[in-house]
């Protein structure tokens, strides 16, 4: 009798069903990748470090298009950030907003290095105002004592490949330096004109000295400086930087599909939006992406389309890891507000351009959720329902196929299949900000790895994929 009792129940959880298929079809219906990706290009006008001028036009810009939606409570909330202070462990960081800044060679003939006008990435964060000339010397990586002995530092700039950081408290705060020019080395065989972004870690000297400036390079162009002052060509350097640095406010936006029951803890959907000035990908492909799962489900919801959840599902947008953190320590009572968190963090990328791969990194072992496995169903059913399978292709019968049980396109995208792989936690982003134990709220990841251009002035809307966008946001709808 016990051992029927429990099969019977095991055998109602089996067809126990998270989201009812003709849910599922209607927000699969619904979603759109071009509007998503439509989010990202708009959003790329603006500058992509937090805290900037740059982060308040996303975050209003995320404010409008919520309460045009029609989503309750939209609202952006501030918190300062000036560089000195703590939130917690994290030291804040400073406004920053450049306006202008080209590299020049000057000597022995004139020739333009690098442009912020053409790709925001080539100024290094927290570079601050110049207009200088100096020699140009190399220091190979510029982190070792060796590279500089015997050598007039003081008052010239350098050519490096090591870690901004690094380079800045060697040649700058040590050896007198007047700025920095770093050129990439990663992946450069294949790609030898890609320009990374730098940011300096810490931005302050042990004795409380300052940034400079820094420029970006291309391997390409950096290969070549250096070969010609290997050859013993004298190349002089025209810095000419303006940029705002000093006090400023991370803003951080949420809006609300309210659910039946309001005491209940919410969902919360989150995506950062600072880019880094490195194309936009990471993340407002993600930020892209929850605004069209706000779209989808707000509009399904009020159309009478969709019942109402008894949950309410919480949308949060703000700068990675100060965001989420700011807002938990100015409000630590809200985690228990929380159910469980779905952060997304870099998706709908082209899978054959970019190498990328769509990954579910489920919440750590010493936080289990019911999340995991919601996520885990619906990206298997895309991944299922999206993989060239020669059993569906029919190639031996009348009507040959491409091989898709039941596709997602959008009409604009790719008719590619879905990559996917789930696997254990893994950080960072700020599902693990959420899953420490200050805040304590279970959380999941939705992101995309590899991305070749990752970080660098081709990470643009053009290494997304509308097709995988438009996969990325029902994921997310269905699971929230």
């Amino acid at each position: 009798m016990q051992l029927l009792t429990i099969l019977l129940l095991v055998g109602s959880a089996t067809q126990a069903q998270v989201l009812s298929p003709e849910a599922y079809r209607t927000i699969r219906a619904s979603a759109s990748g071009q509007r998503a990706l439509g989010d990202f290009w708009n959003l790329t006008q603006f500058s992509g470090f937090a805290p900037s001028a740059g982060a308040d036009q996303i975050a209003n810009y995320l404010l409008l298009e919520t309460s045009r939606l029609g989503l309750a409570n939209a609202n952006i909330e501030r918190f300062p950030s000036d560089g000195k202070t703590y939130v917690w462990a994290f030291r804040t960081e400073p406004y920053w907003e450049a306006h202008r800044a080209e590299l020049w060679l000057e000597k022995p003939h004139r020739e333009l290095l690098a442009s912020f006008s053409a790709h925001r990435v080539s100024l290094a964060r927290l570079s601050r105002n110049a207009n200088v000339s100096a020699a140009l010397i190399d220091v190979v990586t510029g982190t070792r004592e060796e590279e500089y002995a015997g050598r007039q530092v003081e008052g010239t700039v350098v050519l490096a490949t090591g870690p901004l950081s690094q380079v800045l408290r060697k040649a700058v705060w040590e050896h007198k330096a007047l700025g920095v020019v770093i050129f990439r080395e990663t992946d450069a065989a294949d790609y030898p004109d890609l320009v990374g972004f730098q940011e300096p870690k810490p931005w302050e000297g042990p004795h409380g000295e300052q940034t400079t400036f820094a420029f970006s390079l291309s391997n390409r162009v950096g290969e070549s400086l250096r070969q010609r002052l290997a050859d013993g060509e004298h190349l002089v350097v025209h810095a000419d930087v303006e940029a705002d640095i000093g006090r400023g406010e991370y803003p951080e936006v949420r809006a609300e599909i309210p659910g039946l029951d309001p005491r209940l803890p919410a969902v919360l959907v989150y995506a950062h939006t600072n880019d880094r000035n490195a194309g936009g990908g990471n993340n407002l492909t993600g930020v892209g992406c929850t605004l069209e799962v706000a779209r989808v489900l707000n509009g399904l919801i009020q159309s009478q389309k969709l019942a109402r959840p008894r949950r309410t599902i919480r949308f949060m947008w703000g700068p990675e890891h100060f965001g989420i953190i700011s807002h938990f320590h100015a409000h630590p009572d809200d985690a228990q507000h929380i159910l469980a968190m779905i952060n997304v963090d870099m998706i709908g990328y082209d899978q054959q351009r970019t190498k990328a791969v769509a990954h579910l990194f489920r919440a750590p072992y010493s936080h289990p959720t019911f999340l995991d496995d919601v996520v885990q169903s619906f990206m298997e059913e895309m991944g299922t329902n999206n993989t060239i399978s020669i059993r569906y292709a029919d190639l031996l019968g009348s009507h040959p196929a491409e091989g898709f049980l039941d596709p997602t396109f959008d009409p604009l995208g790719s008719r590619t299949d879905y990559r996917y792989n789930i696997e254990r936690f893994w950080g960072p982003s700020d599902h693990e900000d959420a899953d420490e134990a200050s805040i304590g709220i279970p959380a999941i990841l939705l992101g995309d790895f590899p991305d070749v251009f990752l970080g660098t002035q081709q990470d643009t809307p053009q290494v997304a994929d509308p097709t995988q966008m438009r996969r990325g946001a029902v994921i997310a709808a269905a699971s929230a």
